[in-house]
């Protein structure tokens, strides 16, 4: 995902702020759905339904790649993947 943004940076500006939310949130979607996948094979989250733990972290994870597009994608893409990685990992 971040490897298309970064290199369509310029139209995914572009599409993103000038359509709003629709985009981010069909982007969030689609990604709490693999989210969810995930969740489900994972027992950590027994007490949680997946859909409160698969919508959180793809708000963030989607919150911070608008964050990255605003800002130009100024931490590269491989870094910022690294980022997000090791932050899921913790979490």
């Amino acid at each position: 995902l971040l490897t298309y943004i970064y290199s369509n940076r310029s139209f995914c500006k572009n599409l993103l702020f000038r359509n709003g939310q629709s985009l981010l949130d069909a982007l969030q979607t689609s990604l709490s759905s693999a989210i969810s996948e995930m969740i489900a094979e994972n027992s950590l989250y027994d007490n949680i339904p997946a859909d409160v733990v698969s919508q959180f972290y793809s708000g963030a994870i989607m919150s911070t790649i608008s964050w990255w597009i605003k800002n130009d994608c100024f931490i590269p893409k491989e870094k910022l993947c690294n980022y997000l990685v090791n932050i899921l990992r913790k979490a």
